[in-house]
């Protein structure tokens, strides 16, 4: 069982940051197509965007995967390891717990990303490499998250028996 776990976390992460890569990535040619150059900090800017992908991209992951996640469990599509993984009092609502994340994401990920990036003397970046940027960045992130959503998911079909 722990081995089929194991297998579908890993293909959720994997999964999940290729998703959101191509969604970032199409996003940053939307919002971003008549700039060629992005700047490091201003109204369009890598700072702005990527303190928004960060406060974003966890609750709308939370509540579009909570759910399936939930129900795999539930149906026995993935059977899970017998000891339950520690949620660390995570909420179970998918939104409380997205808004949580964002929230953890905004304070850790982002400073760290732009410090990597000011210590880079990054003053702006060309279009396609902020495409790249804001798609590497995301997928990071679902990466990231995805494991601890999958976590709390399975903490709380085994905490309310749901089979």
């Amino acid at each position: 069982m722990i081995k089929e776990y194991q297998h579908y976390r890993r293909e959720q992460v994997i999964g999940g940051a290729v998703v959101n890569f191509a969604i970032n990535a199409a996003l940053a040619w939307l919002l971003f197509r008549q700039m060629p150059q992005v700047p490091f900090i201003g109204s369009n800017s890598i700072v702005g965007d990527t303190l928004a992908t960060a406060l974003l991209l966890p609750p709308l992951l939370c509540l579009a995967v909570m759910p399936t996640f939930r129900s795999m469990f539930a149906r026995r599509v993935v059977l899970h390891p017998a000891r339950l993984p520690a949620a660390g009092g995570l909420p179970q609502h998918p939104l409380l717990l997205g808004l949580l994340l964002g929230l953890l994401a905004a304070l850790t990920l982002v400073p760290l990303t732009l410090w990597l990036l000011q210590l880079l003397q990054v003053h702006a970046m060309s279009f396609g490499g902020f495409v790249l940027f804001k798609a590497g960045f995301a997928a990071v992130l679902a990466a990231l998250i995805t494991p601890l959503v999958l976590r709390r998911a399975l903490a709380w079909h085994l905490q309310n028996l749901r089979y």
